[in-house]
């Protein structure tokens, strides 16, 4: 079961799956989806809006995994995984390759990801939760600008119900910090003020058998939007530096991690030093560079659901 067939995440899952010879049965939420219309699509099933309407879109899951027994389900969005991974205990014999509640729940809180790497002694950028007016101020007096304002989650369940996506801005003066704080504040409560780190991103991308690294990819971003960091544009494959091996295992095997993981990571110009920014738990957009590269994770993922074992 490939979840959130509109994207294109779920497009390169389905093709790798189905060139595998697997069954795949995409779920969307519209009739028609990028990943539905494959040639390698065997099913399609239409399901809830998860973002507007997440408890129907639970209640539709209970009733799919009494019906269809056995199966290897792969959400692709935060709010699929979210939800999917509130259930998991009611889903009988279905098979969800990726971590428990807690160790996801450290990877969307950036606050704990970043915590999480310093206890793994790796670099972290020098970070303040700003969850009051009263540290703002402190932070106006104590930081060093420019500095760059992001949420603490990069997506959250407000309490209305609705799914904010929130954004990153860069703060160049500490005049700026309070009302720029206040933007992202009322959106998604307590963002992280966080020390400008000059350098390019830099992806690992990684496949966890229970802690144990058993594959990885890296990419290099060569355009970023906006240009002062946020999602890559541009990219190409890289062998991955023994650096940033290290640290992306170091970091999942101290979160026990099982199944795939993007970790980011700011490599500082001045010095080489990569800094740990964030983890995603789940499949990323880019995906098929690295299955085109030759790292086919989403098949990767599946012999490791079913139980085999796999090689570092």
């Amino acid at each position: 079961m490939v979840f959130d067939g509109e994207t294109r995440a779920a497009l390169a899952v389905t093709r790798s799956l189905g060139r595998a010879g697997v069954d795949v049965q995409v779920l969307a939420n519209t009739p028609t989806s990028l990943a539905g219309v494959s040639r390698y699509a065997a099913a399609r099933t239409t399901l809830p809006d998860p973002n507007r309407t997440p408890d129907a879109f639970c209640a539709v899951l209970e009733e799919l995994a009494a019906a269809s027994g056995p199966a290897v389900w792969l959400p692709l969005t935060d709010a699929s995984l979210t939800l999917v991974s509130s259930i998991r205990d009611r889903l009988g014999e279905v098979v969800l390759p990726f971590p428990d509640a807690g160790a996801l729940a450290r990877a969307w809180d950036k606050w704990e990801t970043l915590a999480a790497a310093s206890e793994a002694g790796l670099a972290t950028p020098d970070t303040i939760l700003l969850d009051s007016r009263e540290v703002v101020v402190q932070a106006e007096q104590r930081c060093r600008f420019p500095a760059v304002l992001k949420p603490r989650f990069s997506r959250w369940r407000a309490p209305d119900g609705s799914l904010r996506t929130g954004v990153v801005e860069r703060v160049d003066r500490p005049e700026d910090l309070r009302a720029a704080w206040e933007r992202l504040h009322a959106e998604i409560p307590s963002p992280l003020l966080q020390e400008f780190i000059p350098g390019g991103g830099m992806g690992v991308f990684a496949l966890a058998d229970r802690g144990r690294v058993v594959a990885n990819f890296a990419h290099r971003r060569l355009r970023e939007f906006p240009p002062s960091g946020g999602v890559s544009v541009l990219r190409e494959s890289i062998e991955v530096p023994e650096t940033l091996a290290k640290a992306s295992a170091s970091l999942l095997a101290s979160l026990e991690w099982h199944g795939v993981a993007m970790i980011e990571f700011r490599v500082d110009a001045r010095d080489g030093t990569p800094y740990v920014m964030e983890i995603n738990p789940r499949f990323w957009g880019s995906l098929q560079l690295a299955i085109d590269a030759g790292v086919d994770f989403p098949a990767l993922l599946y012999r490791m659901a079913l139980g085999e074992a796999l090689g570092p």
